[in-house]
């Protein structure tokens, strides 16, 4: 039987065997409107589609916002982790926890929860956020549907935004023309005086003051900007002095933002306002107080993850 099996099953000795070569695909540039340098390419008029021929551009339009647009609820952009590169930057998903009474940022769309490892419980997040929505798969049909359709995508959304990373990752994956047409934005973050851009490279919150400073330039850049709100939650140190924790708040995070261009401005925070109008002065922002419940049995006080 072992002779017979052998001969059945040996495979005869053909040298080294040799490792697969591996040609990955080549990495193209990108085309218009991802690339701010490429000319817009020319594009048929589609008459041979009923879409086209017989729908005229306004039942289009409602057609693309029905598809690619629902107001009533956030679209989260989240942060995909950097040691997990390379995939992209950012990925999308629509809200499932609108009615929570917590910060935005603490969602139970974003997947992190508490697991019981070996003798303690660790905090756990998705690594890759993966989106099956299949959104994006009418701008994928053809080149006349992606020059109509694309800026009602950016148009029509509210874009909540895990603070400055999570903007800063998802506008580096932008053309200077998609992200222009962005016109309503929602930031949820923590901001404490105390952070150290050191520290705060790789870990939020609360929020990097470089990371913050380019975050508000980025929304400088937009035209037409019609609503930015922001939930804030202010973090005070034990040993911090209350009126040079308000002034040092105000200058770097509050400050930066009284240029932004946008028709609605709204900044909620957990702490009296009084003081802050008073350090700020003149602006034309509207700064409301709400006290949002903190999700402490997942996140504790001072929870930190890995960006």
């Amino acid at each position: 039987m072992r002779k017979y099996l052998k001969q059945r099953f040996h495979k005869p000795d053909s040298g080294p065997e040799l490792e697969p070569e591996f040609n990955p695909r080549p990495r193209w540039p990108r085309a218009w409107p991802l690339n701010d340098g490429c000319a817009r390419p020319e594009i048929q008029t589609q008459q041979q589609c009923p879409l086209f021929a017989k729908l005229s551009a306004e039942i289009r339009v409602l057609l693309y916002r029905a598809a690619l647009t629902d107001p009533s609820r956030f679209l989260h952009i989240c942060r995909n982790r950097v040691e997990l590169e390379p995939t992209r930057p950012a990925a999308h998903f629509w809200c499932i926890d609108m009615d929570s009474p917590y910060p935005t940022w603490q969602h139970k769309c974003y997947g992190e929860s508490l697991e019981l490892r070996l003798t303690q419980t660790a905090f756990c997040r998705r690594s890759i956020t993966e989106t099956n929505d299949k959104m994006l798969s009418l701008l994928l049909a053809c080149r006349s549907i992606y020059s109509e359709a694309l800026p009602i995508l950016y148009q029509g959304n509210r874009f909540h935004f895990r603070g400055a990373p999570s903007l800063l990752a998802f506008r580096s994956s932008l053309s200077t023309m998609q992200w222009h047409a962005i016109r309503h934005i929602h930031i949820s973050t923590v901001y404490t005086p105390e952070a150290v851009d050191v520290v705060q490279d790789r870990r939020w919150p609360p929020e990097s003051p470089d990371k913050w400073k380019r975050m508000c330039e980025h929304l400088l850049e937009l035209p037409k900007l019609e609503t930015l709100s922001l939930d804030l939650i202010l973090q005070v140190g034990p040993f911090n002095c209350p009126s040079n924790m308000l002034d040092r708040m105000v200058r770097g995070g509050l400050e930066p933002l009284s240029n932004v261009r946008a028709k609605t401005l709204e900044i909620e925070l957990n702490v009296e306002p009084e003081k802050i109008r008073e350090l700020l002065g003149d602006v034309k922002f509207e700064i409301t107080v709400r006290e949002r419940p903190y999700n402490v049995a997942l996140y504790k006080e001072r929870t930190q993850m890995t960006i």
